[in-house]
């Protein structure tokens, strides 16, 4: 893993900061941005300190993920590894409200931010943290194979939940089309990583 990665993250972090600062609000799109970089921020400083090789950053449509090669490395860390976004995301909120002087808007926004990206990501729905903490969990007490067939059948079953669930949300209330969005890229990545949707040739 290089090095420089760290220091990557912070230095796109600035050059968000200063991109944005010229909108209106853009305080609070930074802190949704700091928040995706603590997350990113975890899992390379898990990697790092169990030696698990890191191979690339991807990008998708709802945003980007870092790619990791766990076919080397023990199931308990790539369990570690995956957590480590969660747990950086709930790390931060718990040193806010340690070294924060105030409970203003910017504080509960950031909390909120972080807290949704960590409940968010541990959905054991594919390509989230969730869905590869699972598959570890279950390669400890099955085969490989089945750990796989039991991590689709229940990515399956939660992206279609989260799209009910979304739907609902939309009619409801009809705050935005963001979540509907996010749910219908979930089921649809879900179903490229079970073969139902094939690749053009």
């Amino acid at each position: 893993m290089r090095r420089g990665l760290l220091l990557k993250i912070c230095a796109a972090a600035v050059v968000l900061y200063l991109a944005l600062s010229v909108v209106r609000g853009a305080e609070y799109l930074l802190l949704t941005a700091c928040a995706v970089l603590i997350h990113e921020a975890g899992h390379v400083a898990a990697a790092k300190a169990l030696r698990v090789p890191f191979v690339r950053v991807r990008g998708s449509l709802v945003g980007f993920s870092l790619k990791f090669d766990f076919s080397a490395v023990s199931y308990f860390k790539e369990f570690s590894v995956c957590a480590a976004g969660a747990a950086a995301n709930v790390a931060a909120c718990a040193l806010s409200f340690l070294l924060a002087d105030g409970r203003g808007a910017h504080f509960v926004f950031f909390i909120f931010s972080n807290l949704s990206l960590a409940v968010f990501n541990l959905l054991p729905i594919s390509p989230l943290d969730g869905a590869g903490m699972l598959s570890s969990l279950l390669s400890l007490i099955v085969s490989a194979r089945s750990a796989e067939r039991i991590s689709s059948f229940v990515s399956a079953a939660f992206s279609l939940a989260f799209f009910i669930f979304c739907t609902y949300v939309q009619m409801k209330i009809g705050v935005n089309f963001s979540l509907l969005f996010i749910s219908v890229y979930l089921i649809y990545n879900t179903a490229k990583n079970a073969g139902i949707i094939q690749k053009a040739p």
